[in-house]
């Protein structure tokens, strides 16, 4: 029976747990915010939650892993949007895209010395 123990399941639950607590306090700060993306809110909540999509992606790589399910297939599976990208394929699209974009920002920013405060 031990096929059917969830081995990683505790460890997203409580990882996303945390992050839902902090995304909470971060969106009250929003709702009171005058300027919330000046504030640098957005930029936080944004940062958290692309955590959590990469929680959720640890959590499927070591569960298609542990089963012996090749990754395409495992990602194949489960509910369609648009009747083409599963569910599973846009949350794993969007944890690499979060923890990838900061290597396409190379020469587009240019920043200029440190200031001084």
């Amino acid at each position: 029976m031990t096929e059917n123990i969830d081995l990683f399941i505790y460890y997203l639950q409580r990882h996303l747990e945390l992050l839902d607590t902090e995304i909470a306090a971060i969106s009250a700060r929003i709702a009171e915010s005058n300027d919330p993306e000046g504030d640098g809110y957005y930029d936080s909540a944004e940062y958290f939650m692309g955590a959590g999509l990469v929680a959720v992606q640890k959590y499927m790589t070591e569960t298609f892993l542990s089963k012996g399910v090749e990754q395409a297939t495992a990602l194949n599976v489960g509910p369609k949007l648009t009747g083409e990208f599963s569910f599973a394929w846009v949350v794993w699209a969007a944890a690499n895209y979060w923890k990838h974009d900061a290597e396409w920002w190379e020469g587009a920013v240019e920043l200029g010395p440190q200031d001084s405060d």
